[in-house]
């Protein structure tokens, strides 16, 4: 995956305007630093996540979702803690969800007659 973002194009000297989304209703605000824009390009550069650590408060998610915005990429969420293994990492299927998410399809879906 090639990105067109270079170090010197990397918008550092302004704000990246953050659009609502599912989980974060509210707009917002992002300013890259140098710091976070070398992390960030290099991560891309050799096809490996960045992983961000740090006090609750402190940015970490919204550096993901300026991040996912700006290279135009998908963005999810997972909160690592001690007890987080490797799979879960990896992927994660809830069957409980899917069944939730089954049953309310069904009750959005208009009958075809009605129309």
């Amino acid at each position: 995956m090639t990105h067109k973002i270079t170090l010197d194009s990397f918008p550092t000297e302004e704000a990246i305007d953050l659009y609502p989304c599912k989980g974060w209703p509210k707009a917002a605000i992002h300013h890259f630093d140098r710091k976070q824009a070398v992390a960030v390009l290099a991560a891309l550069a050799v096809s490996r996540p960045l992983l961000v650590r740090g006090e609750p408060g402190c940015g970490k998610t919204q550096l993901a979702r300026a991040v996912a915005q700006l290279f135009a990429m998908p963005l999810a969420c997972l909160v690592v803690n001690e007890r987080t293994e490797p799979e879960d990492l990896l992927w994660r299927y809830d069957a409980l969800r899917k069944l939730s998410d089954a049953n309310a399809g069904e009750r959005c879906v208009k009958d075809e007659s009605s129309i």
